[in-house]
């Protein structure tokens, strides 16, 4: 009679571990995990995917990446963290989630070593247990944004600049950011927004516009909430980035700090319902509703055609010209525009 094998436990490390050896695939985990902070064993696979085209090499193999992450993880230089949980009363829910990795402490250290990274000193146990399934969830879509754009890029020849590697081409003043935080005075009051993530394409003839991502789960208010200071906190709400984006804008603050007024805010958020609502928003606050600063579609869009398609919408598509609102029908009439297109500038 054979003995069943007893299932490992998905956060039980092995003990002792097996001997690491450090290859480039190693390498490239790590790297993606110091850069994105969590992704989910599907977003390292389209990550080392996405190099094995350029080289022009087969795609890898899931079963040894998911092999090569467990022992990692034994050896504390990966780590295992609850994923985003939409519904904490459906327990089998959580099990049929992809795994979602953060960097471990032993991680930290090798990247200090090949990398020269100044990470090692934090105590990546502690930050790992703080964080929340919320943050996981906008972190993961936010990878999931960048990967997406990745891929595109290189399909179309393009390099993409990813965030802190924009950095060397900022203007003198502002290299020393380390969030690439946007800054606006307003009667002298100061008002910042990070995004979520800023990247550029180049073509080699030189940087086309800066992009300004958001990713809009649906978890935060389009708008304020009048009794949410008399509840004894300050509300964050999707239309006070909408407010500080134009503002910036309009203050040429774009431009004193990151080198460029060729900007366009990208978003992606949850439906088509959701496009309308936020595109009512930017009309509201701008009061410029053919504005093509601010650019929207969904995740769904996203996957299936890919970020430099035809897949975005402009406030102004969702206007209905006959019924004189917004509306996911006017929507749904409108012909999305592709980010590639030369017309579609961000200045209007």
């Amino acid at each position: 009679m054979t003995t069943p094998t007893k299932r490992r436990q998905r956060f039980s490390r092995r003990t002792p571990a097996r001997e690491i050896w450090i290859t480039d695939r190693v390498l490239s985990i790590l790297r993606g995990l110091a850069r994105f902070r969590f992704l989910t064993i599907d977003q390292i696979i389209t990550l080392l995917d996405i190099e094995q085209k350029v080289y022009a090499l087969p795609p890898v193999s899931r079963q040894k990446v998911s092999r090569l992450l467990a022992d990692l993880y034994d050896a504390n230089y990966v780590e295992r963290v609850l994923g985003p949980v939409t519904n904490l009363t459906e327990f089998s829910a959580v099990h049929r989630m992809p795994t979602t990795y953060a960097l471990a402490q032993n991680g930290a250290h090798q990247l200090a070593g090949t990398d020269h990274l100044s990470i090692d000193h934090l105590d990546w146990h502690l930050k790992n247990r703080r964080v929340g399934s919320l943050h996981i969830d906008h972190t993961i879509g936010v990878a999931d944004f960048v990967l997406a754009f990745l891929a595109a890029s290189k399909e179309h020849g393009l390099q993409l600049i990813d965030h802190y590697d924009l950095v060397p081409y900022l203007p003198p003043t502002a290299r020393d950011t380390k969030a690439l935080t946007l800054s606006v005075s307003i009667d002298g009051i100061e008002y910042t927004r990070r995004p979520d993530r800023l990247l550029a394409m180049s073509d080699g003839a030189g940087r086309r516009p800066y992009l300004v991502h958001e990713w809009h789960s649906g978890e935060m208010p389009n708008r304020r909430d009048p009794g949410a200071l008399w509840r004894g906190h300050r509300q964050t709400n999707f239309a006070d980035k909408i407010w500080i984006y134009w503002q910036a804008r309009t203050a040429d603050a774009f431009k004193a700090a990151w080198g460029t007024n060729d900007v366009r805010i990208l978003t992606v958020t949850a439906s088509d319902e959701s496009i309308v609502n936020l595109s009512r928003q930017v009309a509201r606050i701008t009061e410029r509703p053919l504005t093509k600063l601010f650019l929207f579609t969904t995740p769904a869009r996203l996957f299936r055609d890919g970020p430099l398609a035809s897949i975005w919408y402009a406030p102004q598509l969702a206007f209905d010209n006959a019924l004189l609102r917004y509306s996911v029908k006017a929507l749904h009439a409108a012909t999305p525009i592709s980010i590639l297109d030369p017309t579609s500038t961000g200045r209007s």
